[in-house]
């Protein structure tokens, strides 16, 4: 009686349940004890190998193709073919005319940066659109601004046209913004191998009371320790003092860009490195800001910057907080983004002037912008 019990529990359980949509008929589940737990896979999930336009390969006529969708032998996992019919403008396949480094991919579409305006002012430059990336808790948050040349100031941008993202990779950040130049980092890009940065030291004297928010930038050796007490060994016996505790903490951060750098030539072209006080002070006359970033009035000192180049700041501000978590991204991150993505709307220039750069021929700089009341 336990056997003809089981066998009755086997048959119900092989009864065809009807899906939504399905008109039937059901294969028979006795002849084909598999097909029918094909044909609800299919019904649930689509094939992988349909391509772009929703149509079906041709149909696999491989001996035993047509027993093994029966049942009769047991199932294979297969790779999908390439889809080789996509929409047109996309592209499955890099371009084998260039190097393969000189694209990247963003789903299917192959993107080039070949394409950078020269000047923020040419009337003559397509439009384009800067970002401005700073580091947070849940990785980096990305602020984009549309700019179309000639680009005039105060900037007549809607705050609706701001686009906000958060990313875990900073290679996302720049994978959402493909078209994105210049891109402004808060984060050092160019490491040096045993000694202090130039850039670093001017920066903290130009900010002054200020300056104590830029920290020196470890060296490679030291990033590559393990903990905190083995890097700051290695950078005291390489510049003299001891790694912070706060610049230790920008490790993964430090090499995250780094990384991305150093593998992909294009995005060097148009990424560069910044630092949202520097920024501030040359967007309010070469003044730096006077209360901490982290204080309700340090926070409404940077908005009203802000808002004397970019009307629409509070409300993107206002935006960006809505739609993030405090534990994710803090409002100070908000403020820094903004400021890198206003600041890349203009021309840049550098500290120091002449720029160095690292081992791996990175820039070792500190781009902010430069503010020409002429054309305020």
């Amino acid at each position: 009686m336990a056997r003809l019990g089981t066998i009755r529990s086997r048959r119900r359980l092989a009864r065809p349940v009807r899906l939504p949509g399905d008109r039937g008929p059901y294969p028979n589940p006795r002849r084909s004890p598999g097909s029918l737990r094909d044909h609800a896979f299919r019904r649930r999930c689509p094939d992988p190998s349909l391509d772009l336009a929703g149509r079906t390969p041709p149909r696999d006529r491989s001996p035993g193709c047509s027993r093994r969708r029966r049942g009769r032998l047991p199932r294979r996992v297969r790779t999908p073919a390439p889809r080789r019919r996509l929409r047109a403008g996309l592209s499955s396949r890099p371009d084998t005319s260039r190097s393969p480094r000189d694209c990247r991919f963003v789903g299917a579409r192959t993107v080039s940066p070949d394409t950078r305006a020269e000047s923020p002012d040419d009337p003559t430059a397509a439009p384009r659109t800067v970002l401005g990336v700073d580091g947070c808790s849940a990785g980096w948050i990305a602020i984009s601004l549309p700019v179309s040349p000639p680009v005039e100031h105060p900037l007549d941008i809607p705050a609706t046209e701001a686009i906000v993202t958060v990313h875990e990779r900073f290679v996302d950040a720049l994978c959402a913004a493909p078209d994105a130049d210049p891109v402004l980092v808060d984060i050092p890009i160019g490491i040096p191998a045993a000694d202090r940065r130039t850039a670093d030291e001017e920066a903290r004297t130009r900010l002054g009371a200020r300056g104590a928010s830029v920290f020196p930038t470890p060296c490679r050796r030291a990033l590559d320790a393990p903990d905190h007490e083995t890097a700051g060994d290695r950078q005291e016996a390489a510049t003299g003092s001891r790694i912070s505790i706060q610049a230790w903490n920008l490790r993964p951060a430090i090499l995250d860009v780094d990384g991305c750098l150093r593998t992909t030539p294009t995005a060097r072209a148009r990424v560069r490195e910044s630092h949202p006080e520097v920024c501030f002070a040359a967007l309010n006359g070469d003044e730096p800001m006077a209360a901490s970033k982290r204080s309700d009035a340090g926070r409404e000192e940077r908005l009203t910057v802000l808002s004397d180049r970019l009307p629409g700041a509070r409300a993107v501000y206002e935006r960006a907080t809505a739609a993030t978590r405090r534990t994710d991204v803090a409002r100070d991150d908000v403020v820094d983004a903004l400021c890198l993505a206003v600041s890349a709307t203009r021309l840049l220039a550098t500290i120091p002037s002449a720029v160095p750069t690292d081992e791996y021929g990175l820039p070792m700089a500190i781009a902010y912008p430069t503010v020409r009341e002429s054309t305020e």
